[in-house]
């Protein structure tokens, strides 16, 4: 998933457990009914480190995943949570491109093949698939 606005607030990170860490950022996004979201993400890990850099007011580009769990408290009631887990953030110029994107991922096609131009294949080339 995919959505893009303007930073609001980036939080200090977190050390939750002796192996887990966590960073929380929000930003200000306008869906196309115009109805203005504060949206929180959050960063665990290495992927902390992702929002190095930016600065509140920064237009930005977050690629997340959506998290879901449930949890029974002591009391033995079920409460469940969401979370958004940013995966890459990218820079926007005020025309909309990217620029300087960081992902938590080394494979840009672990997103999708967006980046992969095919070869052109024409008929009297040769090839060494089978078919």
């Amino acid at each position: 998933m995919i959505v893009s606005g303007k930073i609001r607030e980036i939080f200090p990170e977190k050390q939750i457990k002796e192996t887990f860490k966590k960073r929380e950022f929000v930003i200000d996004y306008v869906p196309e009914s115009n109805y203005p979201q504060v949206i929180k993400f959050e960063l665990v890990n290495e992927g902390c480190a992702l929002i190095n850099g930016y600065s509140v007011g920064d237009e930005v580009e977050v690629v997340f995943e959506l998290t879901g769990r449930e949890w029974i408290n002591p009391e033995g009631e079920r409460i469940y949570f969401t979370t958004l887990r940013a995966l890459k953030i990218s820079r926007l110029e005020k025309d909309s491109k990217e620029k300087s994107p960081k992902s938590l991922s080394t494979s840009e096609n672990s997103f999708g093949n967006d980046d992969i131009i095919p070869s052109p294949m024409g008929e009297d080339e040769d090839s060494d698939l089978p078919f």
